[in-house]
């Protein structure tokens, strides 16, 4: 039996939905597709405070606290090995990684 995505389900039920991502083409084509179902989505690149901050004020001027927070969004470096990383591959990794949490 095919499910429909997680995120759908929660569209249904009503809920907001904000997708963030290390891809940001990716975050607006997840919030594209639930758009044209009708749902409450807005999106964003997980490095940028100023529009994590921005969707939270979104929500919060439609009413809607979030209260769901769901971090996935964890990035390597396919096949290197972490002490041959370059120091830019490794602070973008950190960047998203841990940085983007909070």
């Amino acid at each position: 039996m095919d499910r429909p995505p997680s995120s759908q389900v929660a569209g249904e039920a009503g809920a907001h939905l904000v997708f963030f991502g290390p891809d940001l083409a990716i975050a607006q084509a997840a919030m594209a597709a639930l758009h044209i179902k009708g749902f409450w989505a807005v999106a964003g690149e997980v490095r940028d405070a100023a529009r994590r901050t921005a969707c939270l004020d979104d929500l919060t001027k439609c009413g809607a606290p979030a209260t769901n927070f769901v971090n996935n969004a964890g990035v390597g470096k396919n096949g290197i090995e972490a002490q041959d990383m370059t120091d830019g591959d490794w602070l973008w990794m950190m960047d998203v990684n841990l940085n983007a949490v909070f």
